[in-house]
Order: structure tokens, then C-alpha cells, then sequence
């Protein structure tokens, strides 16, 4: 078996095929986020690298089989506690009566009624506990490991044989969503008092995506600003062109240009308010 590495992901092959026809295996791949802007650029509820990974698989169950996440995009669905043993038994502590242990394939493994009755050779992977109504999920990483990682990819060699011989060829991919923010064109100059009655224009669109508002940032400093009606996707990308006018009249396409390119925002300017949950902001001071 070859693996090999392309700027979009990797390739496995194999040359012969036939010795995966039975093959219960999972590839488990540790992979490391180097880029530390990831997260920023990612749209995940939470995230805590070192105590949780996001798992990435062809064998849990999901309606779309060429993806490697559970849902249409990488979510917080895709993000599991990572335990070593004595992490494991402190997930366990809360649980009472018979506790069954079961792989990714929704085998049982083991059952048992004492947490310290756990066996300490487990194989790593992927596990759910079940006890009396109550279930937990967790990616089961032995001690000795040289590394946490922040994601893994588990292929299961058998399905991947059972989809070659029925499909040929097969890909996987996994779809990230970009995380979106609602953009404050701040307005911290006094040059912008003089203007009237400025604006902002979408120069793809030709329209007007931003209302005038006031952000307070820090306890006595207010500036009046110029703030998304709808949250923006973040890109690194020079996607968005955004023009500062000032007296813009919508029907005559027309209005004084104070800025001809606006700066746009990036993954440095996220600012979350405590008082609207669940939003988040980027601040671009002008």
C-alpha cells in the first residue's frame, strides 16, 4: 500500500486490492493544524484543541457516503472529546448499572458494571458508551501517543474495497463551512464628520449591505460606524469590493466617492459581543 501526498489532499493505492476484501482495519491519519488562522477562517461552535478532535470518517453513518463529515459541512457534530485511560474513566464516573462499549460499526465490544473493569488494551479509535438512557461519544487515544492531534481521518479498508469494486475509483472530501461575521466599518477618523450622509456600496452587487450604527470600544470611547445588515463570509480571498460614498442616490446610481476600495475584513478583526450571543464581529477602523 502507497500513499501518496497532492496539494488537495492525498492518494491510497494499493496494487492488489483482493487483500482488502475482509480487512476490518481503520487508517487512522494524525494530522496537526498548522495554519493559525484555521479556526478563524473556520465556522466551529467550539473547538478546544487538545481536548477534543475533529474526527473525520467513511464509516459513520451520514446521508452523503462521499463525505468525510457527518453532516452537509464540518460542524460541531464532527468534534469529540480525545481521552486516554484515565480520561476515559473519569467520562465514565457519572455512568451506573451496565455500561456497554461499542466501535464505529455499532458492534459491541465489551459490557461491564464497574468502571475499573475498563480494559486497559484498548485499541485506539473511534467509541460510544451506552448505560441506562445515557450515552457519550469520545476518539480513545492510547498514552503512549507522541502527539495530540487536531483532526484524524479514519479509513476503513474493507469499505473502501467494497465501493471500489462497485463504483470504481473512489473520493472522499471533506466540506468546511467559512465562518461568517457581521463587518463594522468604523469610523474612528474625525475627517468623516465633515461628510453628510456616507454610505457604503457593494460594487458586485450595486447595493447598499450596510447601516449606520454606533459601537462602543472601550468604556468611554463611542464611534459612529457603518455595519453589515448580514454576516459576511470571511475569505483570504479579494472577493468583496466595498466603496465609501457620501450623499449616494440609489435611483441616479450616484454619490461622491470617499473611499474607492474599503479594506475588507480578515481573521485578525473577530470580536465577539457578550451581550448578543452567537455573533460575532469584525472591526475595521477607517
Amino acid at each position: 500500500m502507497l500513499l501518496k501526498n497532492s496539494p488537495a489532499g492525498f492518494h491510497l493505492l494499493c496494487s492488489d486490492l483482493e487483500v482488502l476484501k475482509n480487512e476490518r482495519t481503520n487508517l487512522n491519519f494524525h494530522l496537526s493544524i498548522k495554519d493559525s488562522k484555521f479556526l478563524n477562517y473556520t465556522d466551529l461552535d467550539r473547538f478546544r484543541l487538545g481536548h477534543e478532535v475533529l474526527f473525520l470518517s467513511n464509516i459513520l453513518d451520514k446521508p452523503n457516503q462521499e463525505t468525510l463529515q457527518i453532516g452537509e459541512k464540518v460542524t460541531s457534530e464532527d468534534i469529540f472529546p480525545i481521552v486516554d485511560f484515565p480520561k476515559l474513566k473519569n467520562q465514565l464516573a457519572g455512568f451506573s448499572g451496565k455500561i456497554t462499549l461499542l466501535d464505529s460499526f455499532k458492534n459491541v465490544v465489551f459490557e461491564f458494571e464497574d468502571v475499573d473493569r475498563i480494559p486497559e488494551d484498548l485499541e485506539e479509535g473511534f467509541y460510544e458508551f451506552k448505560s441506562n438512557g445515557k450515552a457519550i461519544s469520545c476518539y480513545y487515544l492510547n498514552e503512549g501517543s507522541f502527539r495530540v492531534p487536531h483532526i484524524i481521518v479514519s479509513l476503513n479498508l474493507g469499505l473502501i474495497y467494497q465501493d471500489f469494486v462497485t463504483n470504481g475509483t473512489k473520493e472522499f472530501h471533506a466540506d468546511f463551512q467559512r465562518r461568517s461575521t457581521v463587518w463594522r466599518y468604523i469610523l474612528a477618523e474625525k475627517f468623516y464628520e465633515k461628510f453628510a450622509d456616507l454610505t457604503i456600496l457593494d460594487l458586485n452587487s450595486k447595493e447598499l449591505l450596510f447601516s449606520k450604527s454606533e459601537v462602543q470600544v472601550s468604556p468611554t470611547l463611542k464611534f459612529s460606524c457603518l455595519q453589515s445588515d448580514i454576516p459576511i463570509p470571511l475569505s483570504s480571498e479579494e472577493e468583496y469590493r466595498f466603496q465609501l460614498l457620501d450623499q449616494y442616490n440609489p435611483e441616479k446610481k450616484t454619490g461622491k466617492i470617499v473611499t474607492k476600495t474599503l479594506p475588507k475584513a480578515n481573521a485578525d478583526m473577530i470580536y465577539p459581543d457578550p451581550s448578543k450571543e452567537g455573533i460575532l464581529y469584525s472591526h475595521i477602523f477607517i
